[in-house]
């Protein structure tokens, strides 16, 4: 009986957590990321956001190249163009 009882509950967990996903994906349904809907976010999610494009943008980063995963000193030595 226990068995069937954990089944039951491991199926209506995935139910539950499929329905989830889908609300998620209707609230987000037609967003792009433009500049007044990234401002328009909570400060925390904005914030990473714009974290994320300092980090991921080598000129706005400015880090140190000695910080860097390959030690370069020019951002082309990091970008091989193919």
């Amino acid at each position: 009986m226990s068995d069937d009882v954990d089944r039951l509950k491991a199926q209506s967990d995935a139910i539950e957590q499929r329905e989830e996903a889908a609300r998620i994906e209707a609230a987000f349904e037609g967003w792009s990321p433009t500049a007044s809907n990234v401002n328009a976010l909570p400060e925390p999610l904005r914030g990473y956001i714009h974290q994320l494009e300092t980090v991921c943008d080598p000129l706005k980063a400015r880090v140190p190249w000695e910080l860097t995963a390959v030690g370069s000193r020019h951002v082309s030595d990091l970008v091989s163009i193919t």
